[in-house]
């Protein structure tokens, strides 16, 4: 069995049928019940491991998964351009947090901070078995001053998004999105 710990997402660069390497191994991605199965093809030719389906559903319908993160790109810049104009240094982030939250108010997430930090974890659980996957992102800013002279620039002196934790944070907003859009489908908890 290929290590329980192994990067699954390795395999969304083979399609059905195809063999590369997935962990230092050679493996063949096979079609099994809509997902799929790496199976090692030097030595251990009958061990195998289910890769989650969600994976699956990247790697199979990547023009859906495109058109919906365009369908919200607009959205996904507002929340930057927001986050960007108002940076927070530390772990102190309650206005990033708030922006966060608001934009993913609709969705059908488990919400829980932690008292130390203004840190969130938002869990969706798919309406499928499966296993948990992780998208983490952080959002505190550089304490540095912004020259720019962007219409979104900072407006918190000696503070600045230079290092794109505004853009990492929108774009995982826009993914919990998507992800929620496909909650019938999706096998595990994101």
């Amino acid at each position: 069995m290929l290590r329980k710990n192994s990067i699954w997402a390795g395999l969304t660069l083979l399609r059905e049928g195809e063999t590369g390497i997935v962990n230092g191994e050679m493996c063949r991605a096979d079609s099994v019940l809509g997902g799929n199965l790496a199976r090692r093809s030097a030595g251990h030719p009958t061990e195998e491991t289910r890769v989650n389906d969600m994976a699956t559903q990247v790697m199979t319908e990547p023009r859906g998964w495109y058109d919906a993160a365009q369908a919200i790109q607009a959205d996904t810049v507002a929340l930057r351009r927001a986050i960007h104009a108002e940076p927070e240094l530390g772990l102190q982030t309650p206005k990033t947090l708030a922006k966060v939250r608001a934009a993913l108010a609709d969705l059908p997430l488990e919400w829980k901070t932690g008292s130390s930090t203004t840190g969130a974890v938002a869990e969706l659980r798919g309406a499928l078995p499966g296993r948990t996957v992780l998208l983490r992102g952080d959002m505190d800013a550089l304490p540095m001053p912004e020259d720019t002279g962007l219409q979104f620039r900072s407006t918190v002196e000696g503070a600045m998004h230079a290092c794109g934790h505004d853009t990492h944070t929108a774009m995982l907003a826009s993914a919990a999105r998507i992800l929620c859009a496909r909650r019938e489908s999706l096998a595990g908890t994101v």
